[in-house]
């Protein structure tokens, strides 16, 4: 697996076993981050369910400061550290090393979240997603102009995106619903309120 674009481009990340992880391909991680923008200016990326980092590590690679990974297979843990130290990132990530029904107050101590990417087993209950969603939105976790995306499996996908939709307390803004095989990606946009503070 290989960084994409940006600062690290054609950077070789390293991956643990599949048993404990679904890594997000390449193909689809390339058409999410064109959507997405290609490139930012600053801000900081959640990346839950993190596997090897490489969400996170694509996004740092195309300008996001700083990124909070949440992963808890200890064989994911130890390559999203090593992967770190090969790309000389270790001062600009933080990791939770824990489930993430049981990561909600540290991820919403985290920061203020520009980019929010969730590629969670495809088995995982979209209600438990949904807690911390819902943590995020009503504890101000989530910048005004926050991007939100979520992969699933195409079969399920549009109605466990509508009840994440509801758990953001119907945030509004563009969304966009892309699928590449068994895999659906949705991508929010969010439309601040008209008096909604900007970036410091």
């Amino acid at each position: 697996m290989r960084i994409v674009a940006g600062e690290w481009k054609g950077r070789r990340l390293l991956t643990p076993p599949q048993a404990h992880t679904r890594p997000t391909s390449g193909r689809i991680r390339e058409a999410v981050f064109q959507i997405l923008g290609p490139f930012f200016a600053g801000g900081v990326v959640l990346d839950l369910f993190a596997g090897s980092g490489a969400v996170a590590f694509e996004a740092l690679s195309r300008g996001m400061e700083r990124a909070v990974l949440v992963e808890s297979s200890p064989q994911a843990l130890r390559v999203i550290r090593e992967n770190a130290r090969l790309l000389g990132a270790e001062g600009r990530i933080h990791v939770i090393s824990r489930p993430i029904e049981k990561a909600t107050d540290l991820v919403v101590a985290g920061g203020l979240y520009d980019l929010v990417y969730a590629d969670p087993p495809y088995a995982y209950p979209v209600d438990r997603l949904a807690v911390l969603f819902a943590a995020l939105a009503a504890r101000g976790a989530l910048a005004p102009h926050v991007k939100i995306v979520v992969e699933r499996a195409a079969r399920s996908g549009e109605e466990d995106f509508a009840r994440l939709r509801d758990a953001l307390g119907g945030l509004s803004g563009e969304v966009r619903i892309r699928r590449f095989g068994d895999t659906a990606v949705w991508v929010v946009f969010a439309e601040p309120p008209s008096d909604a503070p900007g970036r410091p």
